[in-house]
């Protein structure tokens, strides 16, 4: 019983942190940031990203094998990313 009020608690506060990261992402929407918007944005969406994945994924209680295998996913996926970028830069 003592374990399911922890992860309920835990819930609780990930559901308040995604609410205050949504609230960022509100009034960084509503502010006039430039050249900077862009990349504030885009901190508060890895933030989210981030605690999603380690709370409801349960990365930071699984072996490090896993760990190691989302990682890899994560760095591949920047990859193309920054590949489709620098591709896109170049056709300009």
């Amino acid at each position: 019983m003592d374990a399911n009020k922890s992860l309920r608690a835990r819930y609780y506060l990930t559901f308040g942190m995604l609410l205050v990261l949504l609230v960022a992402t509100v009034i960084t929407a509503e502010m006039h940031l430039g050249q900077w918007a862009l990349q504030v944005c885009l901190l508060i969406a890895a933030m989210k990203v981030g605690l999603i994945a380690v709370v409801f994924m349960h990365l930071g209680q699984n072996a490090a094998l896993f760990r190691i295998f989302v990682g890899a996913g994560l760095i591949t996926c920047s990859l193309l990313f920054v590949l489709a970028g620098c591709d896109y830069l170049t056709r300009i």
